[in-house]
């Protein structure tokens, strides 16, 4: 049958087609998982990283300028922060960094009436974004084709 299709042809192509969906499924849970490290993995760089703001008494270390990701103090915050995959949804911040009923994450990400901001979480994914695309795009992909 010149230029159409055959039997065979046409049953291996909706062959393929019927897994897609479960592959596709598959493909995003596994590039949210890439994901979640990417984001963790930053955002500890840019808190073990940052410092350029006030020394404080009793602080072990120089405190962020506003605007900034956090300094690590005591690791509290830096050990909350978190990623979790469920199914095809990712969730990344932190588990919650609290002090005496005070949740420290909110405070340094949203700021409070005495202290701006220092907002991590955003910084991250700001800083990630492109790379979040690349391997969203990559790996959907390779685990939907099946390459």
């Amino acid at each position: 049958m010149a230029g159409g299709f055959s039997e065979q042809g046409e049953g291996k192509a909706l062959g393929s087609l019927q897994g897609l969906p479960m592959r596709f499924r598959i493909g995003v849970a596994a590039a949210a998982d890439m994901v979640g490290k990417v984001l963790v993995t930053t955002n500890r760089s840019g808190m073990e990283a940052s410092g350029s703001g006030r020394m404080y008494p009793n602080q072990p270390r120089q405190s962020s300028a506003p605007g900034n990701y956090p300094a690590v103090q005591s690791g509290q915050l830096l050990g909350s922060v978190d990623y979790a995959v469920q199914g095809m949804w990712l969730e990344f911040g932190s588990k919650g960094a609290f002090n005496n009923g005070f949740d420290y994450a909110i405070a340094q990400n949203q700021g409070t009436s005495k202290m701006a901001a220092r907002p991590f979480l955003e910084l991250t994914v700001n800083k990630t974004k492109a790379k979040i695309e690349s391997i969203l795009g990559e790996v959907v992909w390779r685990k939907t084709i099946g390459g």
